[in-house]
């Protein structure tokens, strides 16, 4: 021991390595300043260059290519974070795509503030825990790639697999049984007694003699047995029985149906022998009056007659009427019909269930002239039997030339049956669905999101534009134009989105969007490759401007496209899979919100709907090189 008041002599060397030790600490944390998290092992700068004034919270793209090692990242990019240039500070993005097959990355990043000299955002990657972050809701002004936030929306009842049960098996039939009435008889050592009619394209004018309705048995609504003795009526088509408390049995059914039809009446006790009673509705030049529906209304306690009137061109209309007996429908003692439903393409053969306070109304539907020139079945709802029909989610219900659809509930089973056309032959079949499954639930857009002007709007499963399976929205439109409209709204901003059109002839965008007759709308066609098959308009109160076209190419049914629409200052640029296209001037609108949009037939998918700000030149982004986080600090 020294002696007292004597200090101790440290060894140089013990100095020397405190010293190396403090200044290696020192070096350590100023290596390691800055740093999101010492979880995460790698981070690159990302420098964005910028020509444009100062922006302020801005999207920028983020390319990745092969100068980026994937293999220190997680195999989907889960582990992918930027923070803002001190390093540290998270900031929102969203991976567009991410494929380390290719060495191929799109990322966009939502930047708080981008002098105009240009300024550093970090990359960061290399954390095996971490989860996924990214998150386009956070990053654009709007978004939805229909992955998430979804709602649902009741459609109609699950209908098992199609049964074919009537096929064109008697000598007088001249075509397959089309359109059948049911009715719980238990007469003749059946239960149900079902009416049938016969199809006819009308191809010689005496086709109408042709025609007839039949009758056919069965106790269990899918074995029939054809009464031998039909037909029971003929130069009679689309037969409508309901049988009343006294036992008589009434038809509306229409007759000169290759001509100016009608619609007539006929009785019968019995349920076989029937006789013309009157003529409901009657004939009228050029026009229609056919696929008669009765329906006693338990609410109200009256008849209910549906039926269409058109022109079989462009004029089709879906008419009701309503009275105290089924003898009272004629057209003599009511008040003129309420038009239900109208279209410019083929919308007819209504039939109605009531069922638990909802009206279920199926009609038949076809655009001819499109890649949807084929018969299907749509079904609308109200809480009313004249009024207020909309489009059910989930449809068209049938597809693939089924038409004519009836319902019919007996006991606990909604039983529903359609006539099918395969090649030139139609048969009818059978669908059945138990009603305490209650109605599909059908995903439909975010109605946080989103607001249709009609048509059906739907997400379901399909391949997406990377090759990816996932949710993406799905438009069906009877109208033009019909549109989601977004509850996003602004004067300029950046929209892009990608479509796939199934069937029609047309799927779009609508930017600077007041409603469905007031937009500018930006218009894909896959029928007008030979020529300008992209269009910009100008809608104002429905009647559209050509604002500006331009031939993209072919452009096919089935094959995902983007569409990149620059609205800002009264002029739209409109980029069509990153190539500019069309360019205006002249537009009556300034602000308003963005729209998937389509037009009558459309049949069409919509993935990865977003809007981000605008920048007369957009910053480019680079990025460097990697930096690695020291790994020897404990």
């Amino acid at each position: 021991m020294g002696r007292p008041g004597q200090h101790r002599m440290v060894p140089l060397a013990i100095v020397l390595l405190a010293s190396l030790a403090y200044f290696t600490n020192q070096l350590q944390a100023q290596s390691i300043a800055g740093w999101l998290d010492p979880a995460w092992a790698y981070r690159n700068p990302v420098t964005l260059n910028n020509v444009s004034a100062s922006l302020s919270d801005f999207q920028v793209q983020v390319v990745l290519d092969g100068s980026f090692d994937f293999t220190k990242a997680k195999s989907d990019g889960s582990d992918v974070r930027f923070t803002a240039s001190d390093g540290m500070t998270p900031i929102p993005f969203w991976i567009e795509t991410w494929n380390p097959n290719t060495s191929s990355a799109s990322i966009w990043v939502e930047v708080p503030s981008i002098p105009a000299s240009g300024t550093t955002v970090y990359l960061y990657y290399g954390n095996p825990a971490a989860k996924g972050a990214s998150d386009g809701n956070a990053t654009f002004l709007f978004f939805d790639d229909f992955d998430s936030f979804f709602s649902t929306a009741p459609g109609y009842f699950h209908l098992g697999e199609a049964q074919t049960v009537l096929v064109q098996s008697q000598s007088w039939e001249t075509s397959g049984p089309h359109a059948l009435s049911v009715l719980p008889v238990n007469r003749k050592g059946y239960t149900y007694w079902g009416y049938y009619g016969l199809y006819d394209d009308c191809t010689s004018p005496s086709d109408s003699n042709s025609l007839g309705v039949g009758l056919a048995f069965s106790n269990d609504l899918v074995t029939w047995t054809k009464y031998a003795s039909n037909p029971l009526i003929i130069n009679a088509r689309f037969p409508s029985v309901l049988r009343a408390d006294d036992g008589t049995f009434y038809m509306m059914y229409e007759k000169n149906y290759c001509a100016d039809s009608y619609i007539e009446l006929a009785t019968s006790t019995d349920g076989i022998e029937f006789t013309d009673s009157k003529t409901i509705v009657p004939a009228q030049s050029g026009l229609r009056n056919q696929n008669p529906n009765l329906l006693l209304n338990q609410n109200d306690g009256l008849y209910y007659l549906y039926y269409y009137h058109g022109n079989d061109s462009n004029n089709y209309e879906i008419h009701v009427r309503s009275a105290s007996s089924i003898d009272a429908l004629d057209a003599v003692l009511i008040t003129p019909d309420t038009v239900v439903l109208k279209s410019n393409i083929t919308l007819a053969s209504p039939n109605m269930l009531y069922y638990r306070g909802t009206y279920f109304l199926s009609t038949e539907t076809r655009a001819q002239g499109t890649s949807l020139d084929q018969w299907m079945t749509t079904v609308y709802a109200s809480s009313s039997p004249t009024r207020g029909f909309t489009l059910l989610p989930g449809n068209p219900l049938l597809r693939n030339n089924s038409a004519c659809m009836s319902q019919f509930i007996f006991w606990t089973t909604l039983h529903t049956y359609a006539c099918n056309l395969e090649g030139s032959t139609w048969t009818t079949q059978h669908y059945a669905a138990p009603l305490e499954a209650g109605r599909q639930q059908i995903l439909v857009p975010d109605e946080r999101k989103w607001m249709s002007s009609g048509g059906s709007w739907t997400r379901v499963s399909d391949v997406q534009q990377d090759g990816s399976t996932g949710l993406v929205a799905q438009g069906y439109l009877t109208a033009s134009p019909q549109i989601l409209k977004s509850i996003f709204s602004g004067t300029d901003y950046v929209l892009e989105g990608y479509g796939k059109q199934l069937q029609g002839r047309v799927w779009g965008l609508g930017a600077w969007v007041q409603d469905a007759s007031n937009l500018d709308s930006i218009n894909l066609y896959d029928d007008l490759n030979t020529t300008e098959n992209l269009y910009l308009y100008d809608w104002v109160s429905g009647s559209a401007t050509e604002l500006g076209n331009a031939a993209v190419g072919e452009v096919d049914a089935n094959t995902w496209y983007k569409l990149t629409v620059r609205a800002h200052d009264n002029e739209i640029e409109v980029d069509k899979d990153g190539t500019p296209q069309i360019f205006t001037a002249a537009s009556t609108f300034s602000s308003g919100s963005v729209a998937l949009y389509g037009e009558v037939a459309t049949l069409a998918e919509y993935s990865n709907i977003l809007v981000r700000k605008f920048a007369t030149t957009d910053p480019t982004a680079t990025v460097g090189a990697r930096q690695e986080r020291s790994h020897s600090r404990r």
